[in-house]
């Protein structure tokens, strides 16, 4: 045993340290005496939107986890390839997850739109965005910068600082943020659309949805995430219509069909060399997917599974999981860098004799869910409470006389 971690250490030094702290961490976390201030410190983000669902975290630090997982294991050359080879269909289909986190944003940034109804709202709207967005994406492209085979010039350091990929801008480091630049541009987008159409919301959101879903054949991937940010919209509004309506048993109905929906997708995505469905298929499973998934958490009263204070802790730091998770595998890994066109040079690790499983699922993950948390209280939860330093006071409308 001594042998296998002198090994592992040699092999994953970084790794295995992060993994370490990760399980110390944890256990500090709920069981030492300063347990209940350290939870508090997680579970203080719930955002200002209105009718939150605690549960909505947890999904999202599901589908962190999701997407981290699958890029390890697609990114480390060799040293986990068994584990794409034989679970394909799972690995290859975290691209699903981006689709949550996608729904889960147009959804919960569509209710913070809503109360914008003056200059002080809309202040309040960007600065919430930029602080819940900003510092933790400087950071990691700062870091990325010095991974890339590309030379760092002056205009490319702009670009990537101002997040100037959300506006057509060629290349960008950090692979896994290609989704962040089109959630940036949806929160430029939304208040207007939100103020033109506010009354008709539901309709708009689902027909965009539709006719994205028929002219996504020929789309980039990042037109083809635009139609999520309005299923999430779509959602918003199907639930504000029947509150209070959904029982428990047609929310679980919701849920799992939601589920299965994924599931099938996942599993069609690549299955035995060949996909089971073509791309609008899965197209159309996941458009139907997402609402029912989101509907389904949204209206049941409590989820003894989302509600885990572990998934909890996950979830708040999910952000940073999605951001940071590859500079994981690059520390220990010289050989994989950023191109600076949003792709990697594929690593070249050797095999290992020590079981990838184990070495997969109990260290590299742990290792980072430690960067994640370690991001979040240094990087996130510091810059969240200065919204309070930032932010300007609704004006109160005074009361019409009698």
């Amino acid at each position: 045993m001594l042998g296998g971690l002198a090994q592992l250490f040699s092999e994953l030094p970084v790794a295995t340290i992060s993994a370490a702290l990760c399980y110390i961490s944890l256990i500090v976390i709920f069981f030492s005496p300063a347990s209940a201030a350290l939870k508090r410190a997680f579970f203080v983000t719930t955002p200002t939107s209105g009718n939150y669902v605690p549960s909505y975290d947890s999904l999202r630090g599901l589908m962190a986890l999701w997407v981290a997982v699958g890029h390890m294991s697609a990114w480390s050359g060799r040293r986990f390839d068994v584990i794409m080879r034989e679970y394909p269909s799972f690995m290859l289909s975290n691209g699903y997850a981006v689709l949550f986190f996608c729904s889960l944003s147009g959804l919960l940034i569509y209710r913070s739109v809503l109360k914008i109804d003056d200059a002080e709202g809309m202040h309040n709207y960007i600065i919430r965005r930029f602080l819940r967005i900003y510092p933790v994406y400087i950071v990691t492209t700062i870091c990325a910068m010095f991974f890339c085979t590309q030379p760092m010039t002056f205009n490319r350091i702009i670009a990537e600082l101002l997040m100037l990929r959300s506006f057509g801008y060629p290349g960008y480091l950090n692979p896994p943020a290609w989704s962040l630049y089109v959630e940036v541009l949806f929160y430029l987008v939304i208040p207007v659309l939100a103020l033109a159409f506010r009354k008709r919301m539901l309709y708009i959101s689902g027909i965009l949805m539709i006719l994205l879903w028929f002219g996504e054949h020929d789309a980039s991937n990042e037109i083809a995430l635009w139609k999520f940010f309005f299923a999430g919209i779509f959602s918003s509004e199907v639930l504000d219509r029947l509150k209070g309506k959904i029982s428990v048993p047609l929310a679980l109905g919701c849920l799992g069909l939601g589920a299965g929906l994924v599931a099938f997708a996942a599993y069609s995505n690549f299955h035995h060399g060949h996909y089971l469905l073509g791309w609008s298929e899965r197209g159309a499973a996941a458009c139907l997917a997402v609402p029912l998934v989101l509907v389904g958490v949204s209206a049941l009263p409590s989820n003894p599974v989302l509600d885990m204070p572990l998934l909890k802790i996950i979830g708040a730091s999910s952000y940073s999981l999605y951001l940071w998770h590859p500079f994981v595998g690059m520390a220990d890994d010289p050989s994989f860098l950023f191109t600076g066109t949003g792709k990697y040079v594929e690593a070249w690790a050797p095999a290992s004799s020590l079981d990838p499983y184990l070495v997969f699922w109990l260290v590299m993950l742990p290792a980072m869910l430690f960067w994640a948390m370690a991001s979040f209280l240094l990087i996130e939860r510091p810059c969240l409470s200065l919204r309070r330093k930032f932010l300007k006071p609704r004006r109160v409308q005074p009361a019409p006389v009698q």
